[in-house]
């Protein structure tokens, strides 16, 4: 994957594939860079959103990882919206976001 980002920087699935790999080798700090650069390419990504704040969650970056399930979840990610009603309730900054998220998605 390092490869083909060096030949083809633009190439955003490379970063994605490569953030894989960097999980499964949990260098969640690796990963969480390397969907920092696939969301360049595709800034409205709901899964990519979602999985950076995976990343986060797991580099223990809990407030990061918030910002990132709201966003995905505005987007439209289910699994994001789960995330945040679970990880985030407790953080009072993240709890109206969630509550109007939520609200929006049942109307």
């Amino acid at each position: 994957f390092t490869r083909a980002v060096v030949v083809k920087p633009d190439y955003s699935e490379a970063y994605m594939n490569r953030a894989l790999m960097w999980e499964a080798k949990k260098d969640y700090n690796a990963a969480v860079h390397d969907l920092n650069s696939y969301l360049t390419h595709v800034p409205k990504d709901p899964f990519g959103i979602y999985y950076r704040g995976r990343m986060k969650f797991l580099n223990l970056d809990q407030k990061g990882a918030c910002q990132d399930f709201i966003e995905a979840a505005s987007l439209g990610s289910e699994d994001a919206k789960e995330a945040a009603q679970e990880i985030c309730f407790d953080d009072p900054e993240s709890q109206d976001e969630i509550i109007e998220i939520i609200q929006e998605k049942e109307e």
